[in-house]
């Protein structure tokens, strides 16, 4: 139960460098992923979503007579009925510091950005119709070799389009997708166990320890007041770590495409640095 998934997939790219056939979303790489400073543009990847809402009262499941298979489940039965969510990543992969920070909807609105150390950093914008990246020229040099140098000149600070689409690309454009955390939940053969209590930005919260069936540990951290939100997750397992927080539960996630002129797609791009 990875809520780091997808940012420790691309991270494994960072850490591979200029390994663009390791880069495809077919690999099945599990890495971690840490929250740098959102973006601050009108069509930039900035977080928009409001103050949360996993606030403590006094209505809500009684936790304290649960198991921890119950606890998890409750967890679950709350986050797949989120319209949206915020969530801060940060971990390592491969001694690899991973940095994210992302809000996303169930319709299919999302904005954030993220940094994969010296595998360079870029902000993405989606939307039901399209997904977008901004990356640095670090970033493209890593994902595409020496094409990547080539195309951060030509791409000059642009968004590229069509990213859910580029083999080496596609698994950045699916970190900003709800169902990328709601899925990491429940796996087959995770065993739950119940731990003690914690508060997580002031929040009460019971830990749930998860063994999970891929070899790796999850603490999973769950509101005891209200809605029984996951508030804060720590993954590990042999390649790394990773923490993620959640927030902004249902809150609005606005999303403003980029300008046609501040566009090229990511295929095109490809063929002119080519």
């Amino acid at each position: 139960m990875l809520f780091t998934t997808p940012f420790r997939i691309a991270a494994t790219c960072a850490v591979v460098t200029l390994g663009v056939t390791a880069c495809s979303s077919g690999s099945g790489a599990t890495k971690s992923a840490a929250a740098p400073a959102p973006a601050t543009s009108a069509a930039s990847a900035a977080p928009t979503s409001a103050a949360p809402s996993a606030s403590p009262s006094a209505t809500g499941p009684d936790l304290s007579t649960m198991t921890g298979d119950q606890i998890l489940q409750q967890a679950i039965t709350a986050l797949k009925g989120a319209g949206s969510l915020q969530t801060v990543i940060s971990g390592t992969t491969s001694g690899v510091p991973i940095q994210a920070h992302v809000s996303v909807d169930a319709k299919g609105d999302c904005s954030g950005n993220m940094s994969m150390g010296p595998g360079g950093s870029a902000d993405v914008l989606s939307t039901p119709q399209q997904t977008y990246l901004r990356p640095d020229a670090t970033m493209l040099t890593t994902f595409w070799g020496g094409e990547g140098a080539a195309a951060a000149k030509l791409l000059n600070g642009r968004w590229m389009s069509g990213v859910q689409n580029d083999a080496d690309l596609k698994d950045i454009a699916d970190s900003c997708s709800l169902e990328q955390y709601t899925d990491q939940l429940g796996k087959a053969g995770d065993k739950a166990t119940k731990g003690s209590t914690d508060t997580v930005n002031g929040q009460p919260a019971v830990i749930v320890h998860i063994a999970r069936a891929d070899g790796g540990q999850t603490d999973l951290w769950v509101a005891t007041q209200g809605t029984p939100w996951p508030l804060k997750s720590v993954d590990k397992d042999s390649d790394g770590s990773g923490t993620a927080t959640f927030s902004a539960f249902n809150a609005p996630v606005t999303v403003t495409p980029p300008a046609d002129s501040d566009v090229i797609a990511a295929s095109k791009l490809k063929a002119l640095a080519g």
